[in-house]
């Protein structure tokens, strides 16, 4: 069984072999590298609200996500680097799909329209418990 200095040595000369670079400087690496931006920026948005999803992009991204993903697995050799990064944005965009499903079907817009009519409610209320106290610091 191998130690762990000898392994961290194979990895070492694995990274510094001539195969490594030329991989590095290939369209299997910067391609998908490049195509990281996508499922990023759709995780940066599944922190925003619901309204701002569009589910025409969110149906198109599917689609994309999953035929690259499968010539990602298809392609010799396997780029296995696209291959996890449109898993991930499928991943994403089917959550941002849920999410919009939810929203606008399911309930979720109404909820947050309640909710924003308790607040404002609440709001007047306490304006109008501090209008009455101070009016009755007044009359004293």
């Amino acid at each position: 069984m191998a130690t762990w200095s000898s392994r961290i040595v194979q990895q070492v000369q694995q990274v510094q072999s001539q195969e490594f670079r030329q991989y590095l400087m290939s369209t299997h690496f910067w391609g998908p590298v490049a195509n990281w931006g996508l499922p990023l920026a759709a995780i940066a948005d599944s922190k925003k609200e619901p309204e701002i999803i569009s589910p025409k992009m969110t149906i198109a991204m599917c689609i994309y996500s999953a035929m690259f993903a499968r010539f990602a697995w298809m392609v010799k050799p396997r780029n296995r680097l696209l291959l996890a990064c449109h898993l991930t944005n499928e991943s994403v965009q089917l959550f941002q799909g849920y999410r919009y499903i939810k929203y606008y079907h399911f309930g979720g817009r109404e909820k947050k329209l309640m909710e924003e009519i308790k607040n404002e409610e609440n709001k007047e209320n306490t304006g109008n418990k501090k209008e009455n106290k101070e009016n009755k610091e007044n009359k004293e």
